[in-house]
Formats: C-alpha cells, sequence, structure tokens
C-alpha cells in the first residue's frame, strides 16, 4: 500500500486521512482491479476460515474481525445485502459514512450474535488505532496467504510544511507506525509517551495488534533542514533503518536506457528504435549527465521517451530527433 504524504488531503497530522489513502492504495499480487481496497483480502479470508473468529479467541481484532464477521453473514444473505456490505466496507477503509452507532443498530437486527463494531474517529489523537489497523491487516494478509503488508509513505519530508501544532500529531503518527512495524523494543522512545485519544475503550486498544506481524513502513524522504528526516530519526535508529540513495552513475544510466526499452518494447512490441540508435542515445545521456544538462533519472527518462515515442509515432523523424539530440548534449 503506498500514499503520498502532504500538508493537506494526506496530512500526516490526520491519522484517518493517512490510513484511507493507505487502504485505497492497496495493491495485491494477483487482483488486476486498480483500487480495490480490502473486499480482496475479506474475501480470501472469510473464504479460508472455517468460521468466523470468536471475540472470545486470542488474536480476535475488535474491528477487522468483527467486519470480517459481518461480510460472511452478509454473504450468506445474497445479492440484496450487497449494498450493506460494500457500505460496510467503506467504513472499514475510512470513507466517510454511518458511525459506528448507527451500524450496531443496523447490524444487530440483521444478524445474531453480532460483534460490537468500535468507532473509527477522524482524531488527530487516533494514530495508535490506525496503526493497529494496518498491523491487524497485515496479519490478516498473512492467513490470507500472501507474504505481509508493506507501507510506502512517500514525500515524508512534507513534514516540515506543516505548522506546529500539526507536527505534535504527525510525530505521533511516525511514532505509533515505527512501533507498528519494530515493537516496543525498535523504537527510541518509551510507549507511555504516544498520545493515545478517544474514549477509555480507545485509549485501551494497542497499537500493535500482534506480537509478530508482517508489516513493513518505509518512508521516502528527500534529504532536507527540517523534514521527516529529523522526527524518524527521534523515532528509530537510523544507523539501522536508513538506506541512502546516491546519485546515478555513467554506468546507471546506461542500465536505466536498457530497462526503459525493455519496458517499452513490452508495451509496443516492434516499435523499438534499431540498436544503433539506443547506443546514440545512451551516449548523448551519458554526456547530459557528465555536463550537467541531464541532472536526474527523470530528465533523462523524459528525453529517452521523447526518443522511443517519436520512433512509435513518426518514424520518419526519428533518426533526424536522435541526430540533433546527440548534437544538444
Amino acid at each position: 500500500a503506498n500514499v503520498t504524504l502532504g500538508a493537506r488531503d494526506t496530512s500526516p497530522a490526520h491519522p484517518k486521512w493517512v490510513y484511507r489513502a493507505l487502504v485505497q492504495g492497496m495493491a495485491y499480487p494477483d487482483c488486476p482491479d486498480e483500487r480495490p481496497g480490502l473486499r480482496p483480502l475479506f474475501e480470501r479470508v472469510i473464504a479460508n476460515r472455517a468460521a468466523p473468529v470468536s471475540r472470545t479467541q486470542p488474536g480476535f481484532h475488535k474491528y477487522l474481525d468483527a467486519v470480517a464477521f459481518y461480510f460472511a453473514k452478509l454473504d450468506k444473505v445474497g445479492p440484496s445485502a450487497a449494498q450493506v456490505q460494500q457500505e460496510l466496507l467503506d467504513w472499514i477503509e475510512g470513507h466517510p459514512g454511518g458511525d459506528n452507532a448507527d451500524w450496531n443498530a443496523r447490524l444487530r437486527h440483521t444478524v445474531l450474535g453480532a460483534p460490537y463494531l468500535y468507532a473509527l474517529a477522524d482524531f488527530r489523537t487516533f494514530a495508535h488505532v490506525y496503526a493497529y489497523m494496518v498491523g491487524g491487516i497485515s496479519v490478516m494478509v498473512r492467513e490470507a496467504g500472501w507474504s505481509g503488508l508493506v507501507l510506502l509513505f512517500d514525500e515524508a519530508e512534507k513534514y516540515g510544511m506543516l505548522e506546529p501544532h500539526n507536527r505534535l500529531h504527525a510525530d505521533n503518527l511516525f511514532r505509533c507506525y515505527a512501533t507498528a512495524a519494530l515493537g516496543s523494543r525498535g523504537v527510541k522512545f518509551p510507549l507511555d509517551s504516544l498520545r493515545l485519544g478517544g474514549a477509555a475503550v480507545h485509549r485501551a486498544i494497542p497499537v500493535r495488534h500482534a506480537g509478530r506481524q508482517p508489516l513493513l513502513c518505509v518512508f521516502c524522504v528527500t534529504p532536507d533542514g527540517d523534514g521527516g528526516r529529523r522526527i524518524l530519526g527521534q523515532c528509530v535508529d537510523l544507523d539501522r533503518h536508513l538506506l541512502e540513495l546516491h546519485q546515478l552513475s555513467e554506468a546507471d544510466y546506461g542500465e536505466l536506457v536498457e530497462r526503459v526499452s525493455h519496458l517499452f518494447d513490452r508495451l509496443h512490441p516492434g516499435c523499438l528504435p534499431p540498436r544503433a540508435r539506443l547506443q546514440t542515445v545512451q551516449k548523448a545521456l551519458a554526456r547530459g549527465v557528465a555536463n550537467g544538462t541531464i541532472h536526474n533519472p527523470r530528465a533523462a527518462i523524459r528525453v529517452l521517451g521523447d526518443v522511443l515515442d517519436i520512433q512509435r509515432l513518426l518514424p520518419e523523424h526519428a533518426q533526424r530527433h536522435v541526430a540533433q539530440l546527440d548534437a544538444r548534449l
């Protein structure tokens, strides 16, 4: 699952917004839908379970196993319950909708032995609840037969754009997700320093659903003076967890040309430029990198993309375009 953090719609100061974006960004190895959300997960889990998990069983998840119980029951009702099932999915995915009180009243009239659904509030002090949610999803993912859950938080340096009072909530979110991934022994702060909001029942919800949960959190940060790297360094030991991406070398750009060309050939068979022409482009890009005209991989891909598209759409102009590119770089 991935989310691009920002200062507005996906601000790390708003845990529910980040959770909703992560769930919308779920990608499964064998699901062709572009934005399937949690439906494939629940469908596979209930298909594998002989019986719903009881709230008295060890490892019962207060939200996900309760929804799985209802999902399975509604599945047996048939097409008439499809709308209710979809609305319940929307709710557990963090979309605006009925609150938990409405759901409890509505479902108890439909299903016997119904487990209680707790609130999924849009409180900025609910980061621990949403960390508990993604931990539960990772465990359910393993139960469904996949390996685990990777969360990719892009643009984590946008933390530096937040106002001071919002940074406090973003700090808490980063700490909760670090705890969800690494446990109490893997973080640099005491767990009692986390800010836990909501009623007593919500404050009692643990940050980690299980002692061992197959969850990996990756925060992508562009180095800067006052952004996400600083707060991440307060959460975990960066000497152990930081992977720095260095500038690409000339050889790396050569490999970039090879890989992009291979992908292009798979997408548009028979439209790839002649090998000699690609080698000319590769040498021109290497000169552009050396003299500073090409200053990052995105610029290189843009130049290469133009070459490939002209070859595909205007092949009679392709040789002249490459010659001009060679002379310009």
